[in-house]
């Protein structure tokens, strides 16, 4: 896809214009915008959009965020893209249990939910990166204590539930302080 060359750019917009596009893209196949001008705006392998789309229903809002990943791991930076990616993830997790915990109250069911939206965003990072640098071992080992806690306060411990609470705190404080804008400018 071509499009004229801008200021502003809703990257948000083209994703939705690039995933439609994969239907028709092989697995392997790269889908892209080009400005005019002949940059590259936007480039997301088309397994990205495909693995968004198939994703189970309770992890879809994080699914959603793989080509965004894939857009900043080939035109934004490399070295920056998986943490920005996991951070972002995170404070999905953590805004949904917030969110979720204001409407129903927190419950064994919401706990495990939880547990389970925390394990995915861990997963998918290991699965990116095996050996992580220092900054984003640090916020999984981060995402795996939430996840512990998660699942020690869904059996009844109090501990736990007030150690979760101590570590959602310290988690938004940590997200706040790396300034990532999302949707993705």
């Amino acid at each position: 896809m071509v499009i004229k060359d801008g200021d502003a750019l809703d990257k948000v917009s083209l994703m939705s214009a690039l995933g439609g596009m994969t239907l028709f893209a092989k697995g392997e196949d790269m889908v892209q915008v080009v400005g005019v001008s002949g940059k590259t705006v936007v480039k997301v392998d088309a397994a990205a959009f495909r693995e968004a789309a198939e994703a189970p229903t309770q992890f879809k809002d994080l699914a959603i965020l793989v080509p965004f990943l894939s857009n900043d791991l080939r035109t934004g930076d490399p070295g920056k893209a998986l943490l920005e990616w996991v951070t972002v993830g995170a404070n999905q997790v953590l805004t949904t249990a917030l969110s979720e915990s204001q409407d129903t109250g927190v419950d064994v069911a919401s706990m495990l939910r939880t547990a389970d939206r925390f394990g995915y965003v861990v997963d998918f990072a290991h699965a990116q990166e095996p050996e992580p640098d220092e900054e984003l071992r640090g916020l999984v080992k981060h995402l795996r204590r939430c996840r512990s806690f998660c699942f020690a306060a869904a059996r009844g411990d109090e501990a736990a539930a007030q150690g979760f609470a101590g570590e959602l705190e310290s988690l938004h404080e940590w997200i706040a302080a790396r300034g990532i804008v999302w949707p993705p400018e």
